[in-house]
């Protein structure tokens, strides 16, 4: 993860675009997350956060890594 002011860089790696989708509906209420594309990084933009910019940035991606930890448990117990 990398953050510059008001962004949040994911690698494509690491974050699908299904999770960050679903974070980014959850915390609707409490900011306004832009999602672009940018080489392997998914780049989540900030505006218009309730708790500020850098304290909604952090809790996201714990949310998002949450996310991601549970969708990558249920793919292994697919298999």
């Amino acid at each position: 993860m990398k953050s510059m002011k008001n962004k949040l860089y994911l690698n494509k790696n690491l974050y699908g675009k299904k999770s960050i989708q679903e974070a980014r509906k959850a915390y609707g209420e409490l900011a306004d997350i832009q999602l672009d594309s940018r080489n392997e990084y998914w780049v989540c933009s900030f505006f218009q956060c309730d708790y500020g910019e850098e304290r909604t940035m952090l809790e996201f991606e714990n949310y998002l890594i949450g996310l991601t930890n549970q969708e990558r448990k249920q793919n292994d117990d697919d298999m």
